[in-house]
């Protein structure tokens, strides 16, 4: 009973990131098509961008994310994500839900997230997923929070692996299956999350 519990806590909080790095751990996007589409979009022209493209306010918002300044981060992410960077809305939408250098608004992230996570950002699935957990800016559905994890999980973000991994030990948010759990996690160790070696009871 006591490890449920702590499972739980962990997925509970499993893709929500600390304010300092919502931005930088949001841009993983999946590969072939998708990338593709991204790169073509980051070329257009945008005048409201430095540099003149939309890659300009990708850039910017990096850069004002390194140093600091998380409100210019925002503004410039969500002109990116409004104009397809899957990244830009993934980071949008966890600055959304954790109040980072924005009102929080959880039901803005939850719509930025899910056009990351259509668009490609892995990492919007993840987060996207924990806020369903919970029920935060849409409606609690822990089999539809499973199936993010899923998702995020063949996008190649090793925390969706990891989220993904707990509902299949716990049965809480996926049909329990400790074989489908031992290899998601075992798939989000080998990606470096560290929880889920500790879950298997390795390193």
């Amino acid at each position: 009973m006591v490890r449920l519990f702590w499972m739980l806590a962990w997925l509970s909080t499993a893709a929500l990131p600390t304010a300092a790095s919502a931005a930088t751990r949001a841009g993983n996007t999946q590969p072939g098509q998708k990338a593709d589409a991204e790169q073509a979009v980051q070329t257009r022209a945008d005048t409201q961008c430095p540099s003149g493209t939309v890659k300009g306010c990708v850039d910017a918002a990096r850069e004002a994310e390194q140093k600091g300044d998380a409100p210019r981060a925002a503004t410039l992410n969500t002109r990116a994500c409004d104009a397809g960077v899957a990244g830009a809305c993934a980071a949008l939408g966890e600055a959304l839900a954790t109040g980072y250098g924005v009102s929080r608004d959880d039901a803005q992230a939850a719509r930025r997230l899910q056009r990351g996570c259509d668009l490609g950002a892995a990492r919007a699935c993840t987060t996207l997923g924990t806020l369903t957990w919970q029920g935060r800016g849409v409606k609690a559905d822990p089999a539809r929070a499973g199936k993010l994890y899923l998702r995020a999980c063949d996008g190649g973000d090793a925390t969706g692996c990891f989220s993904a991994g707990i509902c299949a030990r716990t049965g809480t948010c996926a049909p329990r299956s400790d074989a489908k759990a031992k290899k998601l996690l075992q798939r989000a160790c080998d990606g470096g999350e560290t929880r889920a070696c500790s879950a298997l009871g390795g390193r």
